[in-house]
């Protein structure tokens, strides 16, 4: 896990971390791919449940964090992990918006994959 960051996403206690593929463990390590992750945090004590964590974006970005919006709204931004070359970017990424998909969890608007 890498770059731990507590948010409130429309009333519900998150916790987004970047794990990309190649480090995912347990449950996890046959998963086919790693990114950007949110897992429920119980508000009051700060647990987080990292076995129900959700992909919200591809190893496209790596160390992403949660800012605010002038609007208000949530978006990430992050290194961009690679590029044209599959070397490593480092270039910031513009914001990816996130959304609340239909379960209220947060989703990248973008599909969670940068063009």
């Amino acid at each position: 896990l890498a770059g731990l960051q507590a948010l409130d996403f429309h009333g519900r206690g998150c916790a987004l971390f970047s794990c990309d593929r190649a480090h995912l463990a347990g449950d996890r390590a046959e998963d086919l791919a790693g990114g950007v992750w949110v897992a429920p945090r119980h508000t009051t004590t700060g647990w987080c449940a990292i076995e129900e964590a959700r992909l919200i974006h591809d190893e496209s970005l790596y160390a992403a964090r949660l800012v605010r919006e002038r609007d208000g709204g949530h978006a990430l931004i992050g290194f961009m992990n690679t590029g044209e070359d599959g070397e490593f970017g480092g270039r910031i990424s513009d914001p990816i918006r996130l959304e609340a998909g239909p379960d209220g969890w947060p989703r990248a608007q973008n599909g969670g994959r940068i063009a």
